[in-house]
């Protein structure tokens, strides 16, 4: 019997709910709701979060393989990378007429960390004020100027101000080995030749 593996997530603080696809080989210990932002952890006793907010339990629970939750160890690794950035007209900044190379080249390097097991969160000061104001380090930062926007954090601890990291110093503050070459950024834009999505 082959295992189900899309799942429906709830947020249990905002009720917010999403199917995703849950991995076979491996329980995820970290979920972001997509609406709320809260970053949803396992209960006491279940191994992931598909089996404490999902309608259908993980891969290996389905198939009697026993519980996946990481160990005390592994749980230490696991990272969470915070994004606060300026106020742009689209969540990525690659958008508009000229696509900002740096943006580009950026937007790929968090696809490659997300693939690497990080957990990562992108917040525009334009779209989500709130979560900058909610955030006291950040916003002791931007006291300091606007400048010192765009802000990174890794598990909480801000890593780098007022600029996007190369793909080699992201992996440095991720403590991740940057075992590929950057992906090429693509060009052109995601708006049309009107203006901006």
């Amino acid at each position: 019997m082959k295992p189900v593996l899309t799942s429906t997530l709830t947020c249990p603080v905002c009720g917010f709910s999403k199917t995703e696809t849950m991995p076979t080989d491996a329980c995820q210990w970290f979920y972001e709701c997509k609406q709320c932002k809260t970053l949803l952890k396992p209960k006491p006793g279940d191994c992931c979060v598909f089996c404490s907010y999902g309608d259908v339990p993980c891969p290996p629970i389905q198939m009697d393989r026993g519980c996946c939750s990481p160990s005390n160890d592994e749980v230490k690794t696991m990272k969470k990378l915070e994004i606060f950035d300026p106020a742009m007209c689209c969540p990525t900044g690659v958008c508009g007429v000229e696509v900002d190379p740096v943006l580009a080249q950026f937007a790929a390097d968090l696809k490659w960390a997300e693939e690497k097991g990080v957990t990562v969160a992108r917040y525009n000061l334009g779209q989500e004020p709130q979560t900058f104001a909610a955030n006291p380090a950040v916003l002791k930062e931007m006291e300091a100027g606007m400048d010192r926007l765009p802000i990174l954090a890794v598990n909480g601890h801000i890593v780098t101000t007022g600029m996007y990291p190369s793909r080699a110093q992201l992996a440095q503050k991720l403590e991740l080995t940057p075992d590929d070459a950057p992906a090429p950024a693509k060009g052109g834009s995601c708006c049309g030749p009107k203006g901006c999505c």
